[in-house]
């Protein structure tokens, strides 16, 4: 009794035992060390399945570059380069006969771009620009597509693609 007379006049205050709550430490458990395993899968495809990539590929970047020409000319420009860049990658892999019919395809999407890079095109010129580039993307599909080139892909163009 005297305890507990002694506890109601001091208060708890001066127990510290018995005021501190229990916390349950966290455990600390380090990381799973990372592990990346890249597989290049360009290796592994024939120079036929890489046409066709890089056809399809064209093929998304020319109908992007079609449907933003009069909207936004960062875009355009980016769908222009990405073009530019998988019609090198098909001439790569044709022989250099075949491969020559690009050059022309190539020239026009280069002025394009020079255009761009100059200024915002005027109506008259998005209108240019656009039955030319639609005119392309039909003689390329025509011409230049796996079927009818199936025989001039060189081959020994095994390169991996970036």
């Amino acid at each position: 009794m005297a305890y507990g007379l002694v506890l109601l006049l001091t208060g708890c205050s001066t127990l510290p035992a018995l005021q501190r709550k229990f916390i349950r430490k966290k455990k600390h458990h380090p990381p799973p060390a990372v592990r990346v395993t890249t597989k290049d899968y360009a290796l592994s495809l024939s120079p036929e399945e890489r046409y066709r990539r890089h056809f399809a590929l064209w093929d998304f970047w020319h109908a992007e570059m079609l449907e933003g020409l009069g909207d936004s000319r960062k875009k355009t420009l980016r769908a222009v380069d990405e073009a530019m860049a998988e019609l090198e990658a098909l001439r790569g892999l044709l022989v250099p006969e075949q491969g020559e019919k690009m050059t022309a395809h190539l020239g026009r999407l280069d002025q394009l771009r020079r255009e761009l890079s100059k200024d915002a095109l005027s109506s008259t010129a998005i209108f240019r620009w656009r039955s030319v580039l639609e005119q392309q993307q039909r003689v390329i599909r025509r011409e230049l597509s796996w079927k009818d080139v199936q025989e001039s892909i060189h081959p020994d163009a095994w390169q991996p693609t970036p």
